[in-house]
């Protein structure tokens, strides 16, 4: 078998009268000696798998470097090794617990060393809780053992007694003679004692590496990080990063966070107690677990992307949240790798069913893969982002699926020429683009009539005795139809010389009054700003959605002011 070294090329031999290199060396049996050595040119080298060393050809000079194959192959069988001894440490530490009630003398531990009295108590009082249970378990053990002995006495008299009378049974209704039942019972214990003897060997064999193998998960379950030394770059180890993020990785991702009130939690020794185990949730998991007294969730998510990092995941695919019911509880959601990039579901009403103004429609996928329902009623909308990011999709599909619904009426106002909302102009009301005037003064007409309109319904829902206008009361009485005005680059129109001012005021008049009336509007716009979203149209708006954009103060136009400093931020 060949092995790797270095090449090194001798220079090349002399020609003519030039003086051989090294020649006023001595040459071997003189006693002369060389009083200067000759320059020689750097060598030459390749690095090559050539024959074995007496194969080697003659003038070529190799210099042999060991493989790193062995290397290898040692560190990833210690890494194995470490992994299987912790997994048979954890099923032996599980095993004392369980039988001298460890897991509730480490919480006493914990919450003595923490100074938390309530958790104290809370731990001695589940350690009196389950000593009673296993003084009670032992003390009805006597009782369990006499019934099994009872139970086994009744089987071993029962049984031939019954086949005795199944017997006479047989022979006295001439189906059979007296034994056949026997000869049947003794063919199954044949078979059965044979099949036992058959897999005896096999099953004594492979005991031991299932039992290594299991051994091998356990560790891999609740592992951290293994020394370096134990680290190779062998093709199995790749398939470590890409772990479901478990009870045991998720501690050994918060165990590195560099929080300092976690840090001291851990050296204390604290276990978390996991509300709801990891289990799978949509596109990824889910975890639930109590964090330790000092500890946030907002400091938790303030290292997200080290967290993510830890889960071998990118920051938009784990989300720390505290659930509204369960304060102190981190809920970890963390996707599947590569779950985020791939193509979303079809759109539920794509083929089949009816869209339902009062209800919402379906309008988007959220992160976990469940389908997000935009609410149409009660609620109006800004929608912000640079274009072709997305701002145009999300509105047709919010107008499709209410234009699904037959009691939806529509107006469509583009201040810029595009063919986006043609494929419905058969179904919208009004339907018109371009950058002139008079687009902008139908559209500014539009807002004044669906204001004025607001006294209509009034009248109608005091009519009716009814507070807010329902399906119900849409079906009975056409003024109370559900209505939808969409503005698309609404910049041109809040911005606009003449109209701006005024578009602006009755906008606002329009949403602060019409959430019970079933009036809908949505604004649009690629460049957020408090000119062309005024301050005073984004404190009543219901819905808000950026998708990308430049910069802060354009995400905060759109998203409120004090946005990305929370978190909300589409920028980047």
């Amino acid at each position: 078998m060949s092995r790797p070294f270095r090449l090194l090329r001798q220079q090349p031999e002399p020609t003519g009268d030039e003086p051989s290199p090294g020649a006023e060396l001595a040459v071997p049996g003189s006693r002369e000696v060389a009083e200067q050595a000759p320059e020689v040119e750097e060598p030459t080298v390749y690095d090559v798998e050539v024959m074995p060393p007496h194969n080697t050809p003659a003038g070529v000079v190799a210099r042999f470097i060991p493989s790193p194959a062995p290397r290898k192959a040692a560190a990833t069988a210690l890494s194995v090794g470490a992994t299987i001894g912790r997994g048979l440490r954890s099923w032996w530490i599980r095993a004392w617990e369980g039988l001298s009630l460890g897991v509730y003398r480490e919480q006493i531990r914990v919450a003595r060393a923490l100074g938390d009295r309530e958790a104290l108590r809370a731990a001695q009082d589940h350690k009196r809780e389950a000593s009673k249970d296993r003084r009670e378990l032992l003390m009805a053990l006597p009782r369990m053992m006499l019934g099994l002995v009872k139970v086994t006495v009744g089987v071993v008299l029962g049984v031939p007694t019954l086949m005795v009378l199944l017997s006479t049974a047989i022979w006295w209704s001439g189906a059979g003679s007296f034994g056949a039942l026997w000869t049947w019972a003794a063919d199954v214990l044949r078979f059965v004692f044979t099949t036992i003897a058959f897999l005896w060997t096999p099953a004594v064999i492979s005991a031991p590496i299932l039992i290594l193998w299991a051994a091998y998960r356990e560790g891999d379950r609740c592992a951290e990080a293994l020394p370096a030394w134990t680290m190779s770059d062998a093709p199995g180890d790749a398939h470590r990063k890409d772990v479901i993020p478990d009870e045991g990785s998720i501690l050994n991702a918060l165990r590195h966070l560099d929080i300092s009130a976690l840090n001291r939690a851990f050296k204390a020794g604290w276990r978390p107690r996991f509300i709801l185990p990891t289990q799978r949730d949509g596109q990824g998991y889910r975890t639930q677990l109590e964090l330790p007294y000092a500890v946030t969730v907002e400091m938790i998510l303030g290292k997200k992307t080290v967290l993510a990092h830890n889960l071998s995941r990118f920051p938009v695919e784990v989300w720390p949240t505290e659930p509204r019911d369960h304060p102190g509880v981190m809920d970890l959601w963390v996707a599947d790798k590569g779950a985020l990039t791939g193509p979303v579901p079809e759109w539920p009403l794509l083929k089949k069913g009816a869209g339902d103004y009062f209800r919402g429609v379906p309008v988007a996928v959220e992160i976990r893969g469940k389908s997000i329902i935009g609410r149409l009623f009660e609620a109006n909308y800004v929608i912000a982002g640079m274009m072709g990011s997305g701002k145009s999709t999300l509105i047709i599909t919010l107008l499709l699926g209410a234009l699904l619904d037959p009691l939806v009426t529509a107006d469509v106002y583009v201040m810029a020429v595009n063919a986006d909302y043609d494929p419905m102009r058969p179904r919208l009301r009004t339907l018109m683009t371009g950058t002139g005037d008079d687009v902008a003064a139908a559209c500014l007409a539009s807002i004044r009539d669906a204001y004025d309109d607001l006294d209509r319904r009034g009248q109608a829902l005091k009519e009716h005795g009814a507070r807010a206008v329902t399906r119900e009361l849409a079906e009975k009485d056409a003024r109370l139809r559900p209505r939808i005005i969409v503005i698309d680059e609404c910049q041109a129109l809040f911005l606009h010389e003449e109209y701006g001012n005024t578009a602006i005021e009755l906008a606002v008049k329009l949403e602060n009054a019409a959430r019970k009336y079933a009036v809908t509007i949505i604004f649009a716009t690629p460049e957020p700003s408090s000119d062309s979203l005024p301050r005073k149209l984004i404190a009543i708006t219901s819905n808000k959605a950026c998708f990308a954009i430049g910069d802060q103060t354009s995400n905060d136009a759109a998203l409120g002011t004090g946005s990305y400093k929370a978190g909300i931020s589409a920028v980047g």
